[in-house]
């Protein structure tokens, strides 16, 4: 039975394998010769299926890796069916569940304006697992490494097809060696998302939506003061820098907070903003009295989700008030003075 998104079902006088080895010069001669006759011959059906292989060969070749010629012409029918599934609909492709990201680890990064480190992800889908880790740089290019393999059968995603797409369109092609190994350089990080087409016909999808965000939080401590910096999308950085707050020698044993979320970019709903008052309060030990300012820019939307934290901090027995100005709001802390800042980030 001809592999979902082939050719053999268009054109059944020769199988995929053929047409492969045939456009790529590696079929035996008497075979190639009878492919070549029946060409000749103006087959409606052989005629259009021979340029679209000897197209796709053509165009992936510099990915297909040097192997022999079974392994090779694996690896391209791989990705053949891979590339006539993209975009997937629903329940073609198995989706990825993302297990481990190690942007969400609280251990310490090091101070604030030291170079981040490569972004490590894990993925499960079936049987296969995926790791990746993606290189940032500057504009927002950056490499993406990842490896595909199965839980327990060796080699089962040597020559795996693998396509990066954005906003679902393909940006990069390629097919996994033989330890399930692939690579892409890009030039954008925002909405990113893997396929892959394994030889055994699995497909998978691994959605890398919010791997290009800007996701940065920092921590100060001067004085008794805290002040945490939200720049981009905070998502669960905010846990992760508080719990780095709480563990530096400098926390002071009755502190305030100042959030500075001027440079926040995110949206977060009530539930998101409970959970943070939480997370907040804690940092605070739930002490009654206890201080925490929320610095907003001009923007209404932004004054009113501090709104929201501040009630939400105000039921945690945190003495709440929001500002515009930082100068304004480290005053109405009157922070202890004499202290060296000490910063360091998370993201």
């Amino acid at each position: 039975m001809p592999s979902r998104g082939t050719m053999a079902d268009v054109s059944p006088d020769f199988d995929d394998d053929a047409w492969i080895s045939f456009v790529r010069g590696v079929l035996p001669a008497p075979d190639a010769n009878l492919m070549r006759a029946h060409l000749d011959r103006r087959c409606v059906a052989c005629q259009p299926t021979h340029q679209t292989w000897k197209r796709f060969v053509e165009t992936v070749s510099p990915d297909v890796p040097d192997v022999p010629a079974e392994s090779a012409n694996r690896s391209i029918k791989a990705l053949f069916t891979l590339m006539r599934c993209i975009p997937f609909s629903a329940g073609v492709a198995l989706l990825a569940k993302r297990v481990f990201d190690s942007s969400l680890d609280p251990s310490p990064v090091g101070i604030r304006g030291s170079s981040v480190s490569a972004r490590q992800l894990q993925y499960e889908a079936g049987d296969y697992l995926i790791d990746l880790q993606l290189e940032r740089r500057t504009g927002g290019a950056g490499t993406l490494v990842g490896q595909v393999v199965h839980a327990w059968r060796e080699g089962a995603s040597c020559g795996a097809g693998v396509v990066l797409l954005q906003e679902g369109a393909v940006v990069g092609q390629t097919c996994a060696n033989s330890l399930g190994e692939f690579q892409f350089d890009f030039a954008h990080r925002d909405n990113l998302r893997i396929g892959l087409g394994i030889p055994d016909g699995v497909l998978i999808d691994v959605p890398l939506s919010d791997v290009g965000e800007v996701a940065s939080v920092i921590w100060n401590i001067q004085g008794l003061v805290i002040t945490i910096t939200i720049s981009g999308r905070a998502n669960d950085h905010l846990r992760g820098a508080i719990i780095q707050a709480m563990s530096s020698p400098e926390f002071p044993r009755m502190p305030a907070v100042v959030m500075d979320m001027r440079y926040a970019t995110e949206n977060p709903t009530p539930d998101q903003l409970r959970l943070r008052a939480g997370w907040i309060a804690t940092l605070l030990s739930r002490r009654s009295g206890s201080r925490c300012a929320l610095v907003v820019g001009a923007r209404p939307h932004h004054y009113g989700l501090a709104r929201i934290l501040s009630v939400c901090l105000e039921t945690e027995g945190i003495q709440t008030e929001v500002f515009t100005n930082i100068s304004e709001a480290k005053r109405w802390l009157t922070p202890a003075r004499g202290r060296k800042g000490h910063d360091c980030a998370s993201g």
